[in-house]
């Protein structure tokens, strides 16, 4: 199971984190079950997770043109999945990063 069921007081802090193009989630690693997924038994010290996918070619464009885009969204196509583990809290780790307006 990818994640453990989580009750009322166990409630924990799902972030977002915006990259311009894309958005990313911020997972704490303890709502990770360790048995189950490789990353957080190769990361077990780590504090959060960073968890991202989209469309390929958009997702590892330098600079995509709207075409790009729009195909992204209306063809199906290969799709990746990026985790980075985060040694610290989302806020901590990027405590000196610009905030969107």
């Amino acid at each position: 199971m990818l994640l453990r069921w989580i009750t009322s007081d166990m409630a924990v802090a799902i972030r977002m984190a915006s990259h311009g193009r894309h958005s990313d989630l911020m997972i704490p690693a303890a709502v990770i079950d360790a048995d189950a997924r490789p990353a957080r038994r190769k990361f077990h010290e780590e504090d959060h997770f960073e968890v991202a996918s989209g469309d390929r070619t958009y997702y590892q464009a330098v600079d995509p043109c709207q075409w790009v885009g729009l195909y992204a969204l209306l063809w199906p196509s290969p799709g990746v999945l990026q985790i980075v583990a985060l040694q610290s809290a989302p806020k901590r780790q990027f405590a000196g990063a610009r905030r969107p307006p």
